[in-house]
């Protein structure tokens, strides 16, 4: 789906120096999608945000290409840190007494429940 806009000169509002905004009006399916110009130039890729369009630009892609082809890593901060978020560990929890459907065996329950972690 192609829409048109403006490119504005001023950072985005999500907290990432790189974003830029645009006026286009970007759906969730148009995330990663090109940000091109009436020329058919590569402006940069498309990100999603309720209030406003954020892009990257195309020489911020570059450098994170050229970087990574050198390097074969993701380009760093600043502060010399991975670009990366925390992710928990997976657990089980056993489900809430008020939750559980009548009829359901607790005991089986957690026994089938245990044999599938199995596998």
């Amino acid at each position: 789906m192609a829409t048109s806009g403006i490119v504005i000169d001023k950072p985005s509002k999500l907290g990432c120096k790189e974003l830029k905004i645009s006026t286009c009006k970007i759906t969730k399916a148009g995330i990663g999608g090109p940000l091109i110009d009436f020329d058919g130039n590569f402006i940069g890729m498309n990100f999603y945000g309720l209030e406003e369009a954020p892009y990257i630009p195309v020489n911020i892609i570059q450098k994170v290409l050229k970087n990574f082809d050198a390097q074969g890593t993701v380009a760093r901060d600043d502060d010399d840190s991975p670009n990366r978020w925390p992710v928990p560990k997976p657990f089980w929890c056993y489900p809430k007494w008020h939750e559980l459907e009548e009829g359901i065996d607790v005991e089986e329950e957690i026994i089938y429940q245990r044999q599938r972690q199995q596998f």
